[in-house]
């Protein structure tokens, strides 16, 4: 299936979402432009892709003999606006299968009052004098437990193992805000894949308190903060 040029160009840029048709539930949202929106499907069905999480889900639909729902969310827009519906709307859909967040959404997606102020009023993380990896994590349940942030945190990454492994700390983020610190002690493959776990241990309290302190710091450093990806590298 593919759009014509007309649809094409009337569409502009847009977002979308693919739909298990199983339970009617949006497991992914992507913007583009033209016939991008086929394409995931396209891939799975060539067996043209890598193992992640929406192309296992693709192939499970596929198996089952169904194809993936998609609705066109939003369309005739410019890249900036759709990059900004699309990540609104990621932030709106639960357990999606997205590899990475939406464009900006760690810095100006949705957050509680609570977080607002947290986000505005905490002190601002100091720059590291030593090379790290600054990982993102995502529905943190408990942002105080330093052992629930250790589990999130640890894995399952896409990420380079050889600039991992010269990392002398690995920070956690959450919505750009330091909230722990782990000297990691091996890296090894995960069962995900091409991804990385390490196991490690906390930073000594002296680092803690430097760069997370008792509820976080704000991440304001470019070279810190994280994007679309959630791994970021550092080196001083």
């Amino acid at each position: 299936m593919s759009f014509s040029d007309a649809v094409s160009d009337a569409l502009k840029f847009y977002v979308y979402r693919l739909i298990d048709p199983r339970n009617n539930t949006t497991f992914y949202i992507g913007k583009g432009k033209g016939n991008r929106v086929f394409q995931h499907v396209e891939a799975v069905e060539k067996d043209n892709v890598s193992e992640s999480q929406k192309n296992s889900r693709i192939q499970q639909i596929l198996d089952a003999d169904f194809t993936p729902l998609i609705i066109i969310h939003r369309h005739g827009l410019d890249e900036q606006t759709a990059f900004e519906v699309e990540g609104a709307l990621i932030d709106s859909y639960p357990n999606l299968v997205n590899d990475q967040s939406g464009h900006h959404n760690e810095e100006r997606g949705a957050k509680t009052l609570r977080e607002i102020k947290v986000q505005y009023e905490l002190p601002e993380l100091p720059t590291p004098d030593f090379k790290a990896i600054v990982i993102n994590v995502n529905n943190i349940e408990n942002r105080l437990d330093r052992e629930s942030i250790y589990h999130q945190v640890r894995g399952h990454w896409v990420l380079n193992p050889k600039n991992a492994q010269k990392a002398e700390y690995v920070i956690a983020a959450y919505k750009q805000v330091a909230i722990g610190i782990f000297k990691p002690e091996r890296w090894y493959p995960s069962d995900l894949g091409r991804r990385h776990c390490f196991d490690g241990t906390e930073a000594p309290e002296e680092v803690w308190n430097k760069y997370v302190g008792q509820y976080g710091k704000r991440i304001l450093n470019p070279q810190l903060k994280n994007g679309q990806n959630p791994i970021k590298y550092f080196n001083p």
